[in-house]
């Protein structure tokens, strides 16, 4: 019987009876129902969220989203979804992607959609792509005696609840955000680069002939080998990249700027394509510069984290291309207000409410579905607001520049950075950020990915 350890303790704890149904191995849970000819509703699933105060797992129905609105109201916290990575971290006896509804198992608060009680059988995965749990309604409510219920959720298709984007939900369910994973598809010359990248042997020659093939891919790359000094007089592409040496930097830069090379997003304004790659270029390199000096963080890693902290708003002008217009507007008329006040603003509005999430949110989204390191995850996902998230180096580093930067007229306006937090984290005081800033403003790069 392959259940997780916990789970299976936790069943025969409460002295429950429950059915184990095998069924061939499956990736989402939806498939899982398919496989069990079960209805959605009768099918519990978990997600994990967070915020300062800790972890929740919230358990609803296949055929639900959360309604943080609700939430929200409920539990008097700002939540939001967890990694990936962090919560396989959290069911470490659970195959990854598979997470048991039983949150208390793990020492976790839990909240529970009262809707699934009114259900007479409950199924659940017990850790595993392979197996479903049965229990019935008495035994399910008993086990969730010490959770949190509430009304919490709104069917998939609702579009008048303010829902946030829910990676555990695209991974396990059809939703929203299959339409958007649609829409951000990759072109093939990033898919080739994706799968070059996760092969064992640095293919420099198909890299090289994959890059060729888009000309935005040898600027962004090619700028990339001037910074790292590599660039030599009448070099082509692949002469450049050999003698760069750093095969998973060079995809992955590959990979974003192929990646949004094909959305459809303004030049103009604020938040268009020119001001956001300018931004990227000045503060890519900044952090690349301070990162060797401060030797903390990996300069290509701090490359990567100022190159693309801003991709969310490239995937926001694509997908809600009103909405983005209207966003880039009221940044004109109120300079001085924080880019996360104005979008908070806009996120109960048009089509935009159905993302329910922020810039940095969406980006870090996307940039984990494009396999991109973790720390440019994380530094993409908390370059706003107070957490510093897993990765404080990376994050506390880009906000650094960016509050030079913005000092300097570059970028969106950002809240009030705390220069003891550069001094304490990475021993950077602010002189030596503005400097380097400075110095990159004064001799802009000779090469534009747009």
């Amino acid at each position: 019987m392959n259940i997780a350890a916990r789970i299976k303790r936790f069943l025969d704890g409460h002295r429950v009876c429950y059915q184990f149904i095998s069924h061939s191995r499956t990736q989402t849970l939806s498939q899982a129902a398919s496989s069990c000819q079960l209805k959605a509703e009768q099918v519990a699933r978990s997600v994990v969220l967070q915020d300062q105060r800790g972890i929740v797992v919230v358990v609803l129905s296949l055929d639900s989203k959360i309604n943080f609105f609700a939430l929200q109201k409920l539990l008097r916290r700002q939540l939001s979804v967890a990694t990936t990575e962090f919560t396989n971290k959290l069911f470490f006896d659970c195959e990854p992607g598979s997470r048991p509804p039983f949150g208390e198992a793990y020492g976790l608060t839990t909240v529970v959609d009262e809707k699934l009680f009114a259900q007479k059988q409950i199924f659940f995965e017990p850790g595993t792509h392979s197996a479903l749990v049965r229990l019935n309604q008495e035994d399910f409510h008993y086990m969730m005696s010490n959770a949190i219920g509430g009304y919490i959720s709104v069917p998939l298709n609702d579009e008048s609840a303010h829902c946030h984007w829910d990676r555990t939900t695209v991974m396990s369910n059809t939703t929203d955000m299959e339409c958007i994973l649609e829409a951000a598809a990759l072109p093939k010359v990033v898919t080739d680069i994706i799968e070059l990248a996760k092969s064992p042997i640095n293919d420099t020659k198909a890299l090289t002939q994959a890059l060729q093939l888009d000309p935005v891919l040898a600027h962004g790359l090619g700028l990339y080998a001037q910074l790292k000094g590599f660039n030599q007089e009448g070099d082509e592409l692949g002469d450049s990249l050999k003698r760069v040496q750093d095969f998973s930097t060079v995809s992955h830069i590959a990979t974003g700027c192929a990646g949004t090379s094909h959305f459809s997003v303004t030049k103009e304004g604020p938040l268009g394509l020119t001001s956001i790659w300018t931004h990227a270029l000045y503060a890519s390199q900044a952090c690349h510069e301070l990162a060797s000096q401060v030797k903390v963080v990996d300069p290509c890693t701090a490359y990567l984290c100022g190159l693309f902290q801003n991709i969310g708003f490239l995937l926001y002008g694509h997908l809600f291309a009103p909405e983005f217009r209207l966003l880039n507007k009221w940044v004109i008329l109120e300079p001085k207000r924080p880019i996360t006040t104005l979008e908070r603003r806009l996120l109960g509005l048009g089509q935009a409410q159905l993302s329910g999430c922020s810039h940095a949110q969406m980006g870090a989204w996307l940039l984990e579905k494009w396999h991109l390191p973790q720390e440019v995850v994380y530094a993409t996902r908390y370059h706003h607001g107070e957490d510093l998230g897993p990765s404080p180096e990376c994050v506390v580093l880009v906000r650094a520049v960016n509050a030079c930067l913005n000092a300097a007229g570059f970028g969106d306006c950002q809240e009030p950075f705390d220069w003891q937090l550069a001094k304490d984290v990475l021993d950077l005081p602010q002189a030596t950020v503005a400097e380097v800033v400075q110095g990159i403003i004064d001799h802009p790069p000779a090469q534009q990915i747009i």
